[in-house]
């Protein structure tokens, strides 16, 4: 008759041959010894005892990042763990400055958090949600560098108001800011210059889409603006990160 459990869990219609099996595998030796770590768990304890609420500097693609870790929460579940898994893994970071830019705070939702294994182990996730949240003195800072061909001010919540930057007195666009499914734009609602309304847009006119591709495998997936805040969610398909660079961080918090 065919054993209900497995180690500590309950296993309907669990075969006793698994029993020998799943131990086998590879990935998952050493699984039914209960309470044995995986490399990863190390890691995360480690980074939460010691970098959480401290100022991190680093480099990235060639420019410095630096934040203030403020929380940090990973799940680890016994199969997946011996596997260098983990779930429900986030964290938020305030005050990040990357390449001279500043953020007021950043959270992040890493989904399938996993080990790639070799010499020097690597700890990818695809893919990846970046909440950026700043103010508008950020946003124009942001503007200036990337896009300083146009000036924009909130005029509300999910509107701005956009005026070209080199010729502000020809005119303005409010806009409405729209997204859906990972598309984000933006419909005309009214066209005027100085105090003046010139017409009016509407819903009969067609959404012009942003682009929102921001690099090979990153874009914006979503955006709200009012008058104080703009947030901005960004969408990585994919990050790895060598575990030494990691312990490299660890190391240099202590």
């Amino acid at each position: 008759m065919a054993s209900d459990r497995f180690g500590p869990w309950p296993m309907k219609g669990w075969s006793p041959e698994w029993n020998a099996f799943v131990p086998s595998m590879s990935g998952y030796v050493g699984a039914k010894n209960w309470g044995v770590k995986s490399p990863l768990e190390p890691l995360f304890d480690a980074v939460r005892s010691t970098l959480v609420g401290t100022r991190v500097e680093t480099t990235t693609g060639g420019r410095v990042l630096g934040f203030t870790l403020r929380e940090m929460n990973a799940r680890f579940e016994t199969l997946g763990s011996a596997a260098g898994q983990a779930e429900d893994v986030s964290f938020s970071a305030e005050d990040v400055v990357y390449d001279g830019l500043r953020v007021d705070r950043v959270n992040v939702t890493a989904r399938n958090v996993h080990t790639r294994i070799g010499v020097n182990p690597v700890l990818v996730t695809a893919p990846l949600d970046i909440e950026l949240s700043g103010s508008w003195h950020q946003v124009n800072a942001l503007l200036q560098r990337y896009a300083s061909d146009f000036l924009i001010e909130p005029t509300g919540s999910q509107r701005a108001r956009v005026r070209l930057a080199q010729h502000p007195r020809w005119g303005w666009l409010d806009v409405g800011v729209e997204t859906d499914a990972g598309a984000v734009g933006l419909r005309l609602l009214r066209i005027g210059r100085g105090t003046r309304s010139l017409g009016r847009g509407g819903r009969r006119v067609p959404v012009v889409p942003l682009p929102v591709s921001i690099d090979a495998g990153v874009r914006i997936i979503d955006l709200t603006i009012d008058r104080e805040l703009v947030t901005a969610v960004i969408r990585v398909d994919a990050i790895r990160v060598e575990y030494a660079r990691v312990w490299a961080l660890v190391r240099k918090g202590r």
